[in-house]
């Protein structure tokens, strides 16, 4: 039978053969030119080229018959083998001398001459059918078919058109379907459009593999689909995907021209099942010629067999037309000018300087390749595909509904196109595909934590509802992620000897599409289900007692060796102002015991600055005011501590009790914490925790961090505070069946809920305690205690000082008893001494890939194109900044060298207004002359101020080349902070050294980083902040690597290995690392800032002794006057007292 088919069309190739021999040999002038035609023979576009190739021969030379050439075929049948097509070159070269080749016609056999080196006989032009770019620049290879390749752009920009993220692109498994699929992936990437997945599928492949191949493609949940295969394997993949209800609404499936190219000859049922499809063919332009030449295919090629299957004509059949048409203007173009012993040689060369009108458009090779300028875009509907519009590949391409016309807005774009399942809608996101019409999701009704999950049965209904902190943030993403589908919970209640494992064996078996609770991540629950990305704090964290009351907590703010120095400091300073003072003030005389008893009371009074006895000696008052200035120092700093020691305590995980919940993996929890001997207790209820603690049965609780935020808030009163977490958990997360979308696509939204602060506003709705500080950080140390170290400094000029006094009173003594000649000799030595100790003091202070593996942050527009592993750092980000200074003279920073100056000047000011105002009504005042300005210089440091230091105006530094500075920044307030861009650990080192930057804020694993690299700088991480999603490793989207990537690492966190390789490679060895987020830098106070303050007090002081002037002048004026007035009255008096005599006498 089928050879009866073939039986009418080889009897049109003899009739057509055999007429051009006739025409060839008219003439015996006419010089024949071998050309060889390498073709399947059996195939449709064998037949139909090679039909047009001796249709063309016929035409040309018909309108020509002057022409002295003529060309004849000799013709080799590859069997559709690339190795029968190679064999079939080198015989047309060694044995028939042909001077061209035209075909073969596929793409594969057209490679099989390109990697062949023929050396000097290959010097012919090759007239090839592939559709494909060649690996090589071979110039003998001239591709006159168009470039499948310049497609995949307007492809990209439909698809960018209609807005869609992900794609899947489906090519044939072979060496071309590869290279065409990387091709599509670059072409997308261009657009930012993710290729989701690309799926191979063998030319040979069953109906069972293809539809086992097209379910794993409905599970990616992706929209649009873009297939670049032969219209068979086209035809079987369509007609499965219509079985499994792929080609309905909220698909869309595009077609390359290597299908839509032949959809005119494809059968009815193919096209039925291609309903709704989109297609990219050639564009021939309409002409007259054209339309001759087809009319005369079909009439001779379907007057011999009428009952033949229709199909049309091929496009490599008018490619081919026109190829031979040009092949017989270049060899006569030759022959005219050179005859024929350069033929072969400038034959090549001649053809690429052809140009003319052919069937297909303007005939012209450009640099060895047909150039295309337009494509048809065709929408399948009904029997046959129905034109949209076009794509212009000029000017970087544009849609355009018709072409030739003026270049207007309704021109723009394209026809309406009707979508799989009869819409002309584009759906974004199609109806998520589940076993049933809802997806089942499995919540644990432990009714442990309320605040976290709690399961609600509505009475009349009987439906459940969810309430909680997991359950609202797994509402927001699916909401977010927007497939229209309902959602069924099922309660799944607590039994004895059911556990979270046993949630998860549920899933595993698709008995429900996912989990939603507190269910933890762990190593070996990721082998059966697929997780989201952690939606909690990594780690566990530990619940205590807050510190108890202890009635000697007010030792602990200083060290022994500072209270100890303090002290004999204290006793140093009563016996130096005794030993000037007892000789000449009476205050400091009297019996031993007095003397003792004063001495003692003097020294320490000046603790709370109640001292009130009267120093005479300039010394003493010297010495005094430099020890009260050292006492403000102490008692201001013993203050800070103290309040710090009250408000947070680190409690020693020696010989306790700890609880536990009891639902939890124990193991997992307790791996890497050594506890030594400690009692290990269940609890399962938060009620449980509280009742623990407040009972004393466990001096502690280690759990999950959200378990402790949860119990915390429930009990925001309590005396129970988070002191510390650790990186031993991988956090709470969302269970699906492996291999589910959900999972990835779920993981995306909790990413962008993270960076957009939606995780954080919906813990601090559920779990924030109103009334409690809480620490979240595991290494945060316990608040210092003052040592000597940072004192030396003050004790020294303190020491100094009493030193130097005691010595000049004991000259002042000898001065007394001893020559002056004498004294002059201590004296030279008491300078020389002096001199030596200021030395001494001075010295003193002197897609190509499979994966990516980096540091790789995890962010949301990142996890749309790769499938990203579970973080393997810490989440968030770090505050890296300069430590305290370690200074002796540390108590001199706080204040600005101009306005320690200022404070001096106005104090001595102060000084000297008082003693003019009181000099003429206290007797303290009333002293020697050079006494007069030694009191007020001491009586202005008695009051004691306390200075409030604000925050200033920060520089931060951050990594120039990360790519989330809004995810960094976007939950951090920093005001009006300067941002600087640093790219190196050195310029991190550099920044802050300089002071270029007072702090950087970056991703936590690079600020570790920049510490363990340099351990000895004065650098530390002081803040931690939960807004990014930590580092991971990239894997192409659908590649099974990440799961199992992801299993690993959640194990090894779990086991501790991250931790030690954390150590091997970060560990900072002479470094303390704290983590307080809101402790700032100090800003020096300047004059500045306090300008009206001094304004105020200058202005007082100066109204004071402005007003003392006046009163002084005012009573000089009246002096006089005074002096009559009481001598007036002393005269009345005796005049009146001389009346009172006389008239005593006369009675």
């Amino acid at each position: 039978m089928a050879y009866c088919r073939s039986l009418p069309f080889l009897i049109l190739l003899m009739l057509l053969s055999f007429q051009s021999l006739l025409t060839a040999h008219e003439d015996p002038s006419y010089k024949d030119i071998q050309v060889g035609v390498i073709l399947d023979m059996d195939s449709w576009v064998g037949k139909v080229v090679y039909s047009c190739i001796t249709m063309a021969v016929s035409d040309f030379y018909r309108i020509n018959p002057h022409y002295t050439t003529r060309i004849t075929f000799t013709t080799r049948d590859t069997k559709g083998e690339p190795l029968h097509a190679l064999s079939a070159a080198l015989d047309l070269l060694e044995n028939s001398k042909v001077q061209a080749i035209i075909g073969p016609e596929s793409t594969a056999e057209a490679r099989s001459l390109e990697v062949l080196e023929l050396g000097d006989k290959a010097n012919l032009p090759i007239l090839s059918f592939s559709t494909t770019p060649f690996f090589n620049q071979n110039p003998n290879l001239l591709r006159i078919a168009q470039d499948e390749t310049t497609q995949f752009k307007c492809i990209a920009s439909m698809v960018e058109s209609f807005k869609a993220k992900n794609v899947v692109v489906i090519c044939e498994d072979t060496a071309n379907g590869r290279e065409m699929a990387n091709y599509m992936v670059s072409a997308f990437h261009e657009k930012n459009i993710h290729v989701a997945y690309t799926s191979l599928i063998s030319t040979s492949a069953n109906h069972e593999e293809i539809m086992e191949e097209l379910l794993k493609l409905q599970t990616m949940q992706a929209v649009v689909y873009v297939m670049h295969t032969a219209p068979s394997l086209a035809s079987n993949l369509f007609s499965r995907a219509k079985e499994l209800g792929m080609m309905g609404e909220g698909y869309m499936w595009i077609v390359t021209s290597k299908t839509t190219n032949h959809l005119d000859s494809m059968d009815a049922e193919a096209i039925e099942s291609m309903q709704g499809a989109v297609g990219f063919r050639s564009y021939f332009p309409a002409s007259r010629e054209l339309h001759e030449f087809v009319s005369k295919w079909r009439k001779e090629h379907y007057s011999l067999n009428p009952f033949m299957e229709f199909k049309e004509i091929d496009p490599n059949g008018i490619w081919a037309y026109d190829a031979v048409y040009a092949l017989a203007m270049a060899v006569e173009n030759i022959q005219t000018t050179n005859g024929m012993s350069l033929i072969r040689t400038s034959l090549l060369d001649e053809m690429l300087r052809v140009k003319f009108h052919g069937l297909g458009g303007e005939f012209n090779l450009m640099n060895g390749r047909s150039i295309s300028k337009a494509m048809e875009v065709v929408n399948v509907i009904g029997k046959g595909g129905r034109k949209v519009g076009f794509w212009m590949m000029a000017n970087g391409g544009e849609f355009v509904k018709e072409i030739g016309k003026p270049n207007s807005s309704s021109n723009h774009d394209l026809e309406s196109i009707m979508l799989p399942g009869g819409t002309s809608t584009f759906a974004k996101r199609r109806v998520l595909q589940t076993n049933s019409k809802k997806l089942r999701i499995l919540v644990p009704d432990f009714s442990t934590f309320p605040n976290l999950v709690q399961l609600n049965i509505d009475p009349r209904t009987n439906d459940s509802g969810v309430s909680g902190f997991c359950w609202d943030v797994f509402n927001a993403a699916f909401n977010a992620l927007d497939y229209g589908v309902g959602i069924d919970i099922i309660p799944y209640p607590y039994k004895d000897g059911r556990s979270y494992n046993d949630l998860i064996d549920k899933i595993s078996f698709k008995e429900y599409d996912a989990a939603v609770g507190d269910i933890s991540i762990t190593s070996n629950r990721s082998l059966y289900v697929d997780f989201t990305l952690p939606f909690t704090d990594l780690g566990i964290g530990t619940i205590a007692h807050n510190p108890k009351k202890n009635m000697w907590i007010f030792l602990d703010p200083l060290s022994a060796d500072l209270w100890i120095t303090s002290a004999c400091f204290f006793l140093f300073m009563g016996f130096v102002i005794w030993f000037i003072e007892h000789r000449t003030n009476k205050e400091f005389q009297g019996s031993t015991k007095q003397q003792i008893g004063i001495t003692l009371w003097f020294a320490f009074s000046t603790l709370v600055y109640a001292h009130r006895e009267k120093l005479q000696s300039n010394l003493s008052r010297f010495v005094v005011t430099v020890w009260v200035f050292v006492v403000l120092v102490l008692t201001s700093s013993y203050t800070a501590t103290l309040s710090s020691l009250l408000t947070v305590q680190q409690i020693a995980m020696k010989e306790t009790s700890v609880g536990f919940l009891g639902l939890s993996s124990v193991g997992v929890v307790f791996n890497n914490l050594n506890f030594g001997g400690t009692k290990i207790e269940k609890l399962y209820t938060p009620e449980a925790y509280a009742k623990a603690l407040t009972s004393g049965s466990v001096d502690a609780i280690v759990d999950e961090i959200l378990y402790i935020k949860s119990v915390l808030s429930m009990y925001p009163d309590s005396d129970f505070s988070l002191i510390s977490t650790a990186s031993t958990t991988n956090g709470f997360g969302f269970a699906f069946q492996k291999g589910s979308p959900l999972a990835r696509e779920m993981s995306t939204e909790i990413a962008k809920m993270r960076e957009h602060g939606t995780l954080k506003a919906l813990e601090n709705k559920w779990l924030k305690r109103q009334s409690t500080v809480i620490s979240k950080d595991f290494s945060s140390p316990s608040p210092k205690i003052l040592n000597i170290y940072g004192f030396r400094g003050l004790f020294l000029i303190s020491g100094v000082t009493m030193a130097f006094a005691l010595l000049v009173s004991m000259v002042l003594i000898i001065r007394e008893n001893l020559h002056v000649k004498i004294k002059m000799q201590i004296w030279r030595c008491i300078l020389t001494r002096s001199s030596e100790l200021y030395a001494q003091d001075s010295d003193a202070e002197l897609t190509e890939y499979e994966a990516v593996v980096g540091d790789i942050s995890i962010t949301t527009n990142r996890s749309l194109y790769v499938d990203f592993t579970f973080p393997f750092t810490d989440l968030g980000t770090g505050t890296i900044a300069r430590n305290a200074k370690k200074s002796i003279w540390i108590f001199l920073d706080p204040l600005s060298t101009h306005l320690w100056i200022t404070n001096g000047c106005f104090f001595l000011f102060l000084g000297f207004v008082i003693w003019l105002l009181k000099i003429a009504q206290m007797k303290n005042f009333k002293v020697q002359q050079n006494s007069k300005l030694e009191q007020p210089s001491s009586l202005p440091f008695r009051p004691l101020f306390m200075l409030t230091i604000g925050m200033k105006e920060m520089s931060v530094g951050f990594l120039g080349v990360s790519p989330s500075v809004g995810v960094v920044f976007n939950n951090v307030n920093l005001g009006g902070a300067k941002i600087e861009n640093l790219y190196t650990p050195e310029a991190y080192i550099k920044a802050l050294t300089s002071g270029g930057v007072d702090a950087i804020i970056d991703d936590i694993l690079y600020i570790k980083a920049v510490l363990a690299m340099y351990p000895a700088s004065g650098f530390s991480l002081i803040s931690t902040a939960s807004t990014t999603n930590g580092f991971g490793f990239a894997f192409k989207k659908g590649s099974p690597l990440a799961g199992e990537m992801s299993t690993q690492i959640a194990k090894m966190r779990e086991d501790g290995t991250l931790k030690a390789l954390e150590d091997k490679w970060l560990k900072r060895q002479f470094a303390l690392m704290s983590k307080d987020f809101s402790s700032p830098s100090p800003k020096f106070l300047s004059l500045y800032g306090l300008r009206v303050l001094f304004l105020i007090s200058g202005v007082t002081m100066a109204f004071a002794l402005l007003l003392s002037m006046v009163r002084i002048i005012r009573e000089k004026l009246h002096v006089k006057a005074k002096i009559q007035i009481w001598r007036y009255i002393l005269r009345r008096s005796s005049e009146i007292h001389a009346q009172d005599s006389d008239e005593e006498s006369s009675v």
